[in-house]
């Protein structure tokens, strides 16, 4: 298994690169950007909160922008998912060809849908603290 130091979570990846890695180093590449990528939104986020809900209408301006970047950001492990998802549900007519994904696309499947999860929990949070729905 590869390991991936920092600068490589970072930078793009060509599809022959990613043609080369396991599937097994594919999922370990997108948790480890997932978890990183979670960490500093995460951090964005609670700054975000605290602006949208303690300065009046400055902070909701803070937080209706916010809320675009997040739910955007959203959009990106939505699409991994639906593709994941499609590919898991098209395994068993392509392995009648010989193709056969292996057990890791599933993993991969959780992975992407959890990134999405926290995006769109994130963009909620904001929304909350705008309105001080609780």
């Amino acid at each position: 298994m590869a390991a991936f130091p920092e600068r490589d979570l970072d930078r793009s990846w060509s599809s022959y690169e990613l043609a080369n890695l396991s599937e097994k180093d594919l999922t370990k590449l997108a948790f480890q950007r997932a978890l990183k990528n979670g960490v500093f939104f995460f951090s964005g986020a609670l700054v975000a909160v605290y602006i949208a809900g303690s300065l009046g209408m400055f902070g909701r301006a803070v937080g209706w922008i916010a809320i675009l970047i997040y739910a955007l950001l959203t959009l990106e492990p939505l699409v991994a998912f639906v593709t994941t998802m499609f590919i898991l549900l098209v395994t068993p007519f392509t392995a009648k060809l010989g193709v056969n994904p292996s057990g890791w696309r599933l993993v991969q499947l959780l992975i992407t849908g959890a990134n999405a999860g926290l995006y769109a929990a994130l963009t909620f949070w904001i929304y909350a603290s705008m309105y001080k729905l609780r």
